[in-house]
């Protein structure tokens, strides 16, 4: 839970990005999809681990810190655009 950046608990999503101001969109957008990714993380751990295991074929192994890194890449893979860099926006989150 230490990991998780936005998600502080709770099943309700508070990032909005369809009610925001077209400039901060992106951002509100953004950070919709770290809280779904860090509530996945924290919801469906075990599902997680084992996606994690099986890709890196590493089937003993439980490293949490990878597993969060592995959901928010892919959730953030989802994003991709030409006119917004998601990734750079999260690492400056």
């Amino acid at each position: 839970m230490e990991l998780c950046k936005l998600y502080n608990g709770g099943e309700i999503n508070p990032y909005t990005p369809f009610s925001t101001s077209t400039d901060s969109w992106a951002m509100e957008y953004l950070k919709f999809h770290v809280w779904d990714a860090e509530f996945a993380f924290v919801a469906n751990y075990g599902e997680w681990l084992n996606m994690w295991q099986r890709k890196e074929n590493k089937s003993d192994v439980n490293d949490p810190k990878s597993v969060y890194h592995f959901v928010v890449n892919c959730k953030l893979g989802k994003m991709q655009r030409d006119d917004v860099d998601f990734v750079e926006m999260y690492r400056k989150l």
